[in-house]
């Protein structure tokens, strides 16, 4: 950047009039008959000054876009983090517990304590669920939104989640065919039914681990196939 200095030089009349001239200028003796007493730069007389030198200008800009850049960059993790807290705070109790998935080995039966009987067997050879375990659970959370489930109490427990056939029998009479079934065991959930209550006494808030709920979704649809729930740690499912 040019520095221009200031000087005086007298003129023929015995006036004198303010000169400006480079610093370079004067040091070198260009600027001659400049009086190098009471030098001053041009800025410091007002007066207007043209820089041959864009760098700073240059280096200016790039400082503000680089600033406007990172505080974008900022804003949108900022965003980003807010968001994920947010849904986290938001999900269903359940949706925190892990599912364990496993193939049924032998055939099993679940006491229900009424007709029809529900029997598991294993699945056939090569057979293969047409939807995966974890799609059907969510979608079934999902549709829970805003029911007892969402009192569950928050557990790493992890869900037990067998594929099995399921069938129906009336004693010895098939009352519905095999189908691939997916069984969710949801151990340690709220209470949906309190059981009966005497005339005038107030329905009591969901227990909400009291209760261990069966559900069984077509492994092929995802469409449920019903449900059984029992007490918390009551044996259901045994050997034929």
């Amino acid at each position: 950047m040019t520095t221009c200095l200031v000087g005086k030089r007298r003129k023929p009349d015995g006036n004198r009039r303010v000169l400006c001239a480079s610093e370079s200028a004067v040091s070198s003796g260009q600027a001659s008959g400049v009086l190098l007493k009471g030098v001053a730069t041009c800025h410091d007389r007002g007066m207007p000054v043209e820089s041959s030198d864009s760098s700073v200008r240059e280096l200016s800009g790039r400082r503000r876009t680089v600033g406007w850049v990172l505080g974008l960059v900022l804003a949108l993790v900022l965003g980003v983090v807010v968001r994920a807290v947010v849904m986290r705070e938001q999900r269903p109790p359940l949706a925190s517990r892990p599912l364990q998935v496993r193939t049924l080995d032998r055939p099993l039966i679940m006491d229900s304590g009424g007709d029809p009987q529900n029997r598991f067997d294993p699945p056939r050879a090569g057979e293969r669920a047409g939807i995966p375990a974890a799609t059907v659970f969510h979608a079934w959370l999902k549709n829970t939104e805003g029911s007892v489930y969402d009192r569950a109490i928050p557990s790493s427990k992890p869900i037990p989640v067998t594929l099995a056939r399921w069938s129906q029998w009336h004693g010895s009479r098939v009352a519905s065919p095999e189908r691939l079934t997916w069984l969710f065991q949801l151990i340690s959930v709220p209470c949906v039914d309190v059981g009966f209550l005497p005339p005038g006494q107030t329905k009591p808030p969901p227990d909400r681990d009291g209760c261990d709920e069966y559900l069984m979704f077509d492994a092929q649809s995802g469409a449920g196939g019903g449900g059984f729930v029992t007490r918390t740690g009551a044996a259901v499912l045994r050997p034929p």
